[in-house]
């Protein structure tokens, strides 16, 4: 009997198709004689039934690796490899005499017929003995219809279900390397992925723990209930799903972590089996042993017994759904996330995920080919290349007498790209060159006065205005609006009157001698001193990001608050 494969979801399984049929009829099928029947008759001589289902099968895995493997296939599998040669070619510079002809080299060719063979390999056997079950079953041994088409189901069913559960166990042998260097803490609002969603999700939580990283609450292992923490991941795609409900969604529309719609890059619609998470076994996998999170401290509880502590999770954490799916995170949330993917990561040549830095002189001068060659900026959204990158392309366009609509779609195309990356992923000088692109477009007089103004106002907070991130929750508005010097003057002036009144119960409660009212009074005070601080906090940061395209009347504003939160005794 063949061997089970134990999966990330606790779930059995066989290998294939040729596994599971193996496992249950094999010794059946080997003890009735083929003295007589169809296969006989065709002159398939066996020594019993399984022989004969093994020939079959042999002969089918012959007929299918055909098809699978055929020269039409294998041409066009070297054609792409051609073409990829030929921009490697390109791109370093190499001399016609020192080029290898992919299709005169026996070594390449070798290396795309195995490849091939390997991805035809398990679907030609699942073929094979799916055909060759139906086969003996019809016409050997009379297997009723209901009944061969519920083995067949089950025995691809198994033999996906395993399949997968061989990708799911590399992604966590990957999590588990991660896991070995020094991943960050996961936050409230760390972006989520399904392996099998078609939408990405925010991690969250109704109440925090009492520990925090830069205002964020940080999580452990159980926090992962469904609707609570983990929101659904659009449409399923699993293979092994059981799931009934279906419905149509943008594709890749995304929310912020309060659920503000986003952005869908085209009106394309995807209809599928509605997402609905179910958590396996005992929550997030792979966590932070040395760090525990109490999950029920109270300021009276004293020691590590006092109350319950779960291990904090990481950017190696993962979640594994019932429905065959791995929940991982793309950040911890410490930075807010960006949709924004740069095109030049899907550089083929080089793994540039936090490596661009460090290529040396010959693979650096290769990729400014390989941008060049696919017209594809070389940095992120407001850094030196990047903008020097677009500069140079729009000074092009007017050297050439391109048309206005040319020109407009190059500075859009530059700032929108800025404004999907999201402003708080610059630093000051990267901020700045991005509003004076702006400035330039505004300039340019390529613009109606009605599009003039819509274009300032969308470019003006760079995302932060849109509702992407927490500070939008708070202030609703931006430091170029007045809204948000009201909102702050509000808070400010709140906390005040909230802080006279405790300090007017605490001497209440001192002058009665009530114990237990002062404590009440106290952890009051001190929850309302957190509270200053965090808002203080987010308000501090936000004018950072503007500080320079504050003129003076705003910048007035600022020290007026700050003023109203230092007689308070908040600092930062």
């Amino acid at each position: 009997m063949a061997d089970y494969d134990e999966d990330v979801t606790g779930k059995e399984g066989y290998g294939s198709v040729y596994d599971y049929i193996e496992a249950k009829y094999r010794n059946e099928w080997s003890e009735l004689d083929v003295k007589s029947g169809i296969l006989v008759d065709w002159g398939l001589v066996a020594a019993n039934r399984w022989e004969q289902f093994e020939s079959t099968y042999r002969s089918n895995y012959a007929d299918y690796s055909a098809d699978y493997t055929s020269d039409a296939e294998f041409q066009s599998r070297m054609a792409r490899k051609y073409q990829e040669m030929q921009e490697y070619y390109q791109i370093y510079e190499i001399p016609a005499e020192e080029q290898v002809d992919v299709f005169s080299d026996m070594d390449i060719q070798n290396a795309v017929r195995e490849e091939m063979e390997r991805d035809a390999m398990e679907k030609a056997s699942d073929s094979a003995a799916l055909a060759a079950f139906e086969t003996i079953g019809e016409n050997v041994i009379q297997m009723d219809y209901e009944a061969r088409r519920t083995e067949s189901e089950k025995a691809l069913e198994t033999s996906i279900e395993s399949k997968n559960s061989r990708t799911n166990r590399e992604l966590v042998d990957a999590l588990k390397e991660k896991a070995e260097g020094n991943p960050e803490y996961l936050v409230r609002g760390a972006p989520l992925r399904c392996r099998y969603g078609s939408h990405m999700r925010y991690l969250d939580m109704l109440e925090a723990h009492g520990v925090y990283l830069n205002d964020d609450p940080v999580m452990h292992r159980k926090d992962c209930k469904v609707g609570e923490n983990i929101l659904p991941f659009g449409i399923c795609t699993s293979p092994v799903h059981n799931l009934k409900k279906r419905d149509s969604f943008f594709a890749g529309a995304e929310t912020d972590q309060e659920g503000n719609y986003l952005h869908a890059p085209d009106d394309r619609v995807i209809t599928g089996f509605v997402c609905e998470p179910e958590i396996a076994d005992d929550g997030w996998k792979n966590c932070k042993k040395e760090t525990k999170i109490a999950q029920d401290a109270t300021p009276v509880a004293k020691g590590k017994d006092a109350c319950i502590c779960y291990e904090a999770i990481t950017t190696a954490s993962y979640l594994v759904c019932k429905h065959g799916g791995i929940i991982v995170p793309l950040g911890s949330g410490q930075l807010k996330f960006s949709t924004y993917t740069a095109p030049f990561l899907n550089y083929p040549f080089v793994d540039l995920n936090g490596k661009k830095k460090e290529l040396d002189e010959k693979d650096q001068k290769a990729f400014e080919n390989w941008c060049d060659l696919h017209n594809i900026p070389p940095d992120y959204p407001g850094t030196e290349k990047y903008m020097e990158w677009y500069q140079n392309r729009i000074r092009k366009l007017e050297e050439e007498g391109a048309s206005a609509k040319k020109l407009r779609a190059a500075y859009e195309e530059c700032l929108d790209n800025a404004y999907w990356h999201g402003l708080d992923h610059m630093g000051p000088e990267e901020r700045r060159s991005v509003r004076n692109m702006v400035s330039q477009y505004a300039r340019s007089g390529l613009l109606e006065d009605e599009e003039l103004g819509e274009m300032r106002k969308r470019y003006s907070g760079l995302r932060l205005d849109c509702g992407y991130n927490s500070q939008k929750n708070l202030a609703g508005a931006t430091p170029e609006e007045d809204e948000f010097y009201q909102y702050y003057t509000g808070k400010a002036e709140t906390f005040e009157q909230e802080q006279k009144e405790l300090e007017a119960q605490m001497r209440q409660a001192s002058h009665m001698e009530d114990s237990d009212a002062v404590i009440a009074v106290a952890n009051k005070i001190r929850e309302l001193k957190n509270e200053k601080e965090q808002t203080y906090g987010y308000f501090s940061r936000e004018v950072e990001r503007y500080s320079d395209c504050l003129d003076a009347e705003r910048k007035g504003q600022v020290q007026e608050i700050e003023n109203l939160f230092k007689e308070q005794g908040v600092s930062q």
